[in-house]
């Protein structure tokens, strides 16, 4: 990689890279053009293996759509290019989808720090790959006590498994 026509321009841009960066901020202020967003939100999936009735992303069990992983590559270089920071994997729930870590990776080199939104429940079974995924943070959500939560998202021991997933990312240093 690098500048193979011009051989000191590597060195060159990499001593003004802040210089360089301010002055293009400058100049995209200048003709009007808006900074990047800081954070871009990827559902990846509306398929979730909960069937909660507030969900905003009309998720249910039985949902198949998803973009195709190649889609999604596409989008993640863009957004890394246009100086994007944080993705943040949403859906459904990402943790149903076959290829979830091979997008993980894929905004890992692209240098891109990832949030995953989860309801918890199938961190217990991939806590090998998560650990391995190099996640800045997780989010998820508890809706009530115990019984309220699990009534709420169709799903029993849905606040156990949340709280356990909890215990798990911190266990893998992911806040």
């Amino acid at each position: 990689t690098g500048c193979r026509a011009t051989p000191g321009l590597d060195r060159w841009y990499l001593d003004h890279y802040v210089s360089i960066k301010r002055l293009e901020k400058q100049v995209r202020c200048k003709l009007g053009f808006p900074a990047p967003p800081s954070s871009v939100t990827l559902l990846v999936t509306y398929a979730c293996n909960f069937g909660c009735d507030h969900c905003e992303s009309i998720s249910h069990p039985k949902a198949e759509w998803g973009l195709p992983f190649e889609t999604i590559a596409r989008l993640i270089r863009e957004i890394s290019e246009m100086g994007v920071k944080l993705l943040i994997i949403s859906g459904g729930e990402p943790l149903v989808r076959d290829d979830l870590f091979d997008i993980i990776d894929l905004a890992n080199q692209q240098g891109l720090k990832v949030l995953l939104c989860t309801n918890g429940s199938l961190v217990e079974r991939h806590r090998t790959q998560l650990a391995r995924g190099k996640l800045d943070s997780v989010f998820t959500s508890v809706d009530g006590l115990e019984e309220t939560n699990d009534r709420l998202r169709r799903h029993p021991g849905a606040f156990k498994q949340t709280f356990r997933a909890l215990e798990l990312f911190q266990e893998m240093g992911v806040r």
